[in-house]
């Protein structure tokens, strides 16, 4: 992990994950993270229902929890499968 220092292939993620890459078919799922080495805001769109679904699973809050669709705090074990049965249901 890289804390506020140049990763060598961040340039390449930021480029992928870029909002206008992205679309209403997308699922971005963030899992286990403290949002403190890559942001949620720098992986997507910030708007509402633009770039699709975005899910966070985690076991505590973070700082940009308010960007997600959806929030599940618990275990990844037990949020993962609410999230594929939220994508079902919604796709």
């Amino acid at each position: 992990m890289f804390f506020n220092e140049h990763a060598p292939l961040y340039a390449k993620l930021l480029t992928e994950f870029h909002g206008k890459r992205r679309d209403e078919n997308d699922l971005l799922v963030y899992v286990g993270s403290s949002q403190s080495v890559i942001p949620p805001s720098k992986l997507m769109d910030t708007r509402k229902g633009k770039a699709g679904l975005k899910v966070l699973v985690n076991l505590t809050t973070g700082p940009e929890d308010s960007l997600f669709d959806h929030c599940y705090y618990e275990k990844a074990s037990s949020g993962l499968p609410k999230v594929r049965k939220l994508h079902i249901e919604t796709v």
